[in-house]
Protein backbone atom coordinates (compact mmCIF):
# COMPACT_ATOMS: atom_id res chain seq x y z
CA UNK A 1 0.00 0.00 0.00
CA UNK A 2 1.69 3.31 -1.16
CA UNK A 3 0.35 6.73 1.77
CA UNK A 4 -1.22 9.84 0.14
CA UNK A 5 -1.47 11.88 2.96
CA UNK A 6 0.63 13.72 5.25
CA UNK A 7 -1.35 12.33 8.92
CA UNK A 8 -2.02 15.39 11.23
CA UNK A 9 -1.34 15.50 15.71
CA UNK A 10 -0.64 12.37 16.64
CA UNK A 11 -3.94 13.40 18.90
CA UNK A 12 -3.28 10.76 22.22
CA UNK A 13 -6.07 10.56 24.69
CA UNK A 14 -6.06 9.60 28.63
CA UNK A 15 -2.76 11.33 28.91
CA UNK A 16 -1.23 12.21 32.01
CA UNK A 17 1.94 15.07 33.07
CA UNK A 18 5.35 13.64 33.36
CA UNK A 19 7.10 13.49 36.75
CA UNK A 20 9.76 15.95 37.30
CA UNK A 21 12.27 13.06 37.16
CA UNK A 22 11.13 12.18 33.51
CA UNK A 23 10.44 15.27 32.44
CA UNK A 24 14.46 16.22 33.03
CA UNK A 25 15.34 13.12 31.19
CA UNK A 26 13.28 14.36 27.61
CA UNK A 27 13.69 17.99 28.65
CA UNK A 28 18.01 17.18 27.74
CA UNK A 29 16.77 16.43 24.14
CA UNK A 30 18.37 19.43 22.44
CA UNK A 31 19.53 20.72 18.80
CA UNK A 32 22.46 19.27 17.31
CA UNK A 33 24.13 19.58 13.70
CA UNK A 34 25.63 16.33 12.80
CA UNK A 35 23.74 14.17 10.62
CA UNK A 36 23.46 10.89 12.09
CA UNK A 37 24.06 8.10 9.31
CA UNK A 38 25.47 5.58 11.62
CA UNK A 39 22.09 3.47 12.42
CA UNK A 40 18.99 2.06 10.18
CA UNK A 41 15.53 4.10 9.72
CA UNK A 42 13.13 3.86 12.71
CA UNK A 43 10.72 6.59 11.36
CA UNK A 44 9.95 8.85 8.67
CA UNK A 45 8.13 11.83 8.47
CA UNK A 46 6.81 14.79 6.00
CA UNK A 47 5.46 17.67 7.17
CA UNK A 48 2.88 20.57 4.60
CA UNK A 49 6.11 22.12 3.15
CA UNK A 50 8.34 18.59 2.21
CA UNK A 51 10.53 18.92 5.51
CA UNK A 52 11.43 15.53 6.45
CA UNK A 53 12.72 14.09 10.01
CA UNK A 54 14.09 11.02 9.61
CA UNK A 55 14.39 9.22 13.15
CA UNK A 56 17.70 7.25 13.69
CA UNK A 57 19.32 5.68 16.84
CA UNK A 58 19.02 8.55 19.46
CA UNK A 59 18.74 11.03 16.61
CA UNK A 60 16.38 12.81 14.81
CA UNK A 61 17.65 14.34 11.15
CA UNK A 62 15.90 17.24 9.47
CA UNK A 63 16.32 17.97 5.98
CA UNK A 64 14.26 20.32 3.25
CA UNK A 65 12.20 20.03 1.13
CA UNK A 66 15.22 19.85 -1.42
CA UNK A 67 16.39 16.77 0.83
CA UNK A 68 19.57 19.02 2.34
CA UNK A 69 20.20 18.33 5.87
CA UNK A 70 19.53 21.13 8.10
CA UNK A 71 19.91 20.02 12.08
CA UNK A 72 18.89 17.47 13.97
CA UNK A 73 17.91 16.61 17.74
CA UNK A 74 19.36 14.20 20.17
CA UNK A 75 17.31 12.08 21.72
CA UNK A 76 17.45 10.69 25.73
CA UNK A 77 17.13 7.30 24.13
CA UNK A 78 17.62 4.53 21.22
CA UNK A 79 14.22 2.27 21.90
CA UNK A 80 11.94 2.40 18.73
CA UNK A 81 10.68 6.14 18.26
CA UNK A 82 7.66 7.07 16.35
CA UNK A 83 7.58 10.47 14.85
CA UNK A 84 5.21 13.37 13.67
CA UNK A 85 6.59 16.31 11.74
CA UNK A 86 4.50 20.00 11.38
CA UNK A 87 5.77 23.21 10.64
CA UNK A 88 6.12 24.39 14.20
CA UNK A 89 7.61 21.40 15.78
CA UNK A 90 8.27 17.58 16.04
CA UNK A 91 5.76 14.92 17.81
CA UNK A 92 7.87 11.69 19.34
CA UNK A 93 5.92 9.04 20.91
CA UNK A 94 8.84 6.15 22.51
CA UNK A 95 6.38 3.33 22.47
CA UNK A 96 8.39 1.39 25.11
CA UNK A 97 8.19 3.58 27.81
CA UNK A 98 4.67 5.09 26.48
CA UNK A 99 5.94 8.91 26.75
CA UNK A 100 5.38 11.77 24.48
CA UNK A 101 6.66 15.17 24.25
CA UNK A 102 7.32 17.88 21.33
CA UNK A 103 10.14 19.74 20.51
CA UNK A 104 9.86 22.73 18.23
CA UNK A 105 12.45 24.27 15.85
CA UNK A 106 14.56 25.97 18.37
CA UNK A 107 14.41 23.38 20.84
CA UNK A 108 12.24 23.90 22.97
CA UNK A 109 10.75 20.87 24.47
CA UNK A 110 7.29 20.94 25.41
CA UNK A 111 3.69 18.80 26.51
CA UNK A 112 5.41 15.91 28.12
CA UNK A 113 3.15 13.58 28.79
CA UNK A 114 2.91 9.33 29.69
CA UNK A 115 0.26 7.93 27.27
CA UNK A 116 -2.21 5.33 28.84
CA UNK A 117 -2.75 2.06 27.63
CA UNK A 118 -6.14 2.57 26.82
CA UNK A 119 -8.46 1.33 23.52
CA UNK A 120 -8.22 4.73 22.00
CA UNK A 121 -4.82 5.24 22.29
CA UNK A 122 -3.59 2.03 20.57
CA UNK A 123 -6.25 2.81 17.48
CA UNK A 124 -4.32 5.95 17.28
CA UNK A 125 -1.06 3.85 17.43
CA UNK A 126 -2.09 1.72 15.39
CA UNK A 127 -2.65 4.44 12.71
CA UNK A 128 0.48 5.89 13.25
CA UNK A 129 2.19 2.18 12.94
CA UNK A 130 0.46 1.76 9.87
CA UNK A 131 1.66 4.90 8.30
CA UNK A 132 5.27 4.44 9.36
CA UNK A 133 5.56 1.39 8.10
CA UNK A 134 4.62 2.22 4.61
CA UNK A 135 7.75 2.03 2.20
CA UNK A 136 6.06 4.87 -0.30
CA UNK A 137 4.83 7.91 0.07
CA UNK A 138 2.99 9.42 -2.97
CA UNK A 139 2.24 13.27 -1.90
CA UNK A 140 1.56 15.26 -4.75
CA UNK A 141 3.70 15.08 -7.23
CA UNK A 142 6.58 14.05 -4.85
CA UNK A 143 7.16 10.45 -4.60
CA UNK A 144 8.76 8.95 -1.29
CA UNK A 145 10.70 5.76 -1.17
CA UNK A 146 12.21 4.55 2.08
CA UNK A 147 13.72 1.29 2.87
CA UNK A 148 15.68 0.65 6.21
CA UNK A 149 18.86 1.95 5.24
CA UNK A 150 18.21 4.34 2.70
CA UNK A 151 15.42 7.65 2.18
CA UNK A 152 15.26 8.72 -1.65
CA UNK A 153 12.54 10.90 -3.05
CA UNK A 154 11.78 11.59 -6.97
CA UNK A 155 10.36 14.96 -7.64
CA UNK A 156 7.66 15.63 -10.95
CA UNK A 157 10.35 15.93 -13.12
CA UNK A 158 11.64 12.18 -12.38
CA UNK A 159 15.02 13.65 -10.23
CA UNK A 160 16.32 10.91 -7.60
CA UNK A 161 17.40 12.90 -4.80
CA UNK A 162 18.82 10.85 -1.80
CA UNK A 163 17.57 12.17 1.14
CA UNK A 164 19.32 10.05 4.07
CA UNK A 165 21.57 6.83 3.54
CA UNK A 166 23.31 4.97 5.93
CA UNK A 167 27.19 4.76 6.24
CA UNK A 168 28.57 1.87 4.30
CA UNK A 169 30.75 0.38 6.84
CA UNK A 170 27.58 0.74 9.17
CA UNK A 171 25.62 -1.15 6.55
CA UNK A 172 27.53 -4.05 5.89
CA UNK A 173 28.20 -4.63 9.84
CA UNK A 174 24.80 -4.22 10.33
CA UNK A 175 24.15 -7.24 7.91
CA UNK A 176 27.00 -9.67 8.97
CA UNK A 177 25.45 -9.22 12.74
CA UNK A 178 22.68 -11.25 11.34
CA UNK A 179 24.71 -13.66 10.05
CA UNK A 180 25.41 -16.14 12.87
CA UNK A 181 21.56 -15.97 13.60
CA UNK A 182 21.34 -17.28 9.83
CA UNK A 183 23.75 -20.12 10.40
CA UNK A 184 22.53 -21.06 13.61
CA UNK A 185 19.18 -21.79 12.34
CA UNK A 186 20.32 -23.41 8.92
CA UNK A 187 22.35 -25.78 11.47
CA UNK A 188 18.74 -26.34 13.24
CA UNK A 189 16.66 -27.30 10.39
CA UNK A 190 19.41 -29.30 9.22
CA UNK A 191 19.81 -31.63 12.06
CA UNK A 192 15.78 -31.55 12.33
CA UNK A 193 15.97 -32.64 8.89
CA UNK A 194 18.81 -35.45 9.46
CA UNK A 195 17.02 -36.84 12.52
CA UNK A 196 13.43 -36.97 11.07
CA UNK A 197 15.38 -39.12 7.68
CA UNK A 198 17.03 -41.33 10.31
CA UNK A 199 14.17 -41.81 12.26
CA UNK A 200 12.18 -43.31 8.93
CA UNK A 201 15.08 -45.62 8.11
CA UNK A 202 15.01 -47.17 10.94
Amino acid sequence: MIANEIPGKMNFMDVTEMNESDKAIYSSSKIVHRECTDSEIQCISVNEEHEVAVAVDSYINVYDSNGNYQYGYSIPTSKYKLISMHSDCIEVYIDIYHTYYTIDKSGNVDNLLYISDSDGNAKVFRNLLRYANESEWDLGDTKYNATDYELSKTDGNGNIITIYKMSEAKSAHTKASYLPVFVIVFVAICLIFVKFNWNHTK
